[in-house]
């Protein structure tokens, strides 16, 4: 990352899963080194259909780096989750929960949310 820093004239960024920012003891914590590199924003990959686990796993990675904007890329994963529950989920239910984590997470370096398969969303049943 560090090479593609030095030549790129764009904002860098990555798609992280939160065990390399939560320094859990088998995984390398690397957030300190992408803050040293200039990286502007993180998305973090919280796959769970759960607001409140997204909330919990991203609080504490966006307290532990304030320098660093993040998104969150639970969405994919909520879609799919509700996708599976045809009689009673849809886009309003996963809008609620989307807007639950959205309202959970009101710290200054949260980005926002990001849908990472549209083909979930457009299959999910009316």
């Amino acid at each position: 990352m560090r090479a593609v820093k030095a030549v790129s004239p764009w904002p860098l960024g990555v798609s992280l899963h939160p065990r390399y920012l939560l320094g859990e003891e088998q995984w390398p914590d690397i957030g300190k080194g992408l803050v040293e590199i200039g990286v502007r924003e993180v998305a973090l990959m919280i796959y769970s259909s759960n607001p409140a686990r997204v909330m919990d796993v991203a609080t504490t990675i966006l307290q532990r780096y304030p320098a660093l904007g993040f998104f969150d890329r639970s969405k994919r994963r909520a879609a799919a989750f509700i996708s599976r529950k045809p009689s009673k989920r849809g886009p309003s239910a996963f809008e609620e929960r989307m807007e639950q984590v959205v309202k959970g997470l009101r710290l200054a370096n949260f980005r926002g949310l990001i849908v990472q398969d549209w083909k979930f969303w457009q299959e999910m049943p009316q």
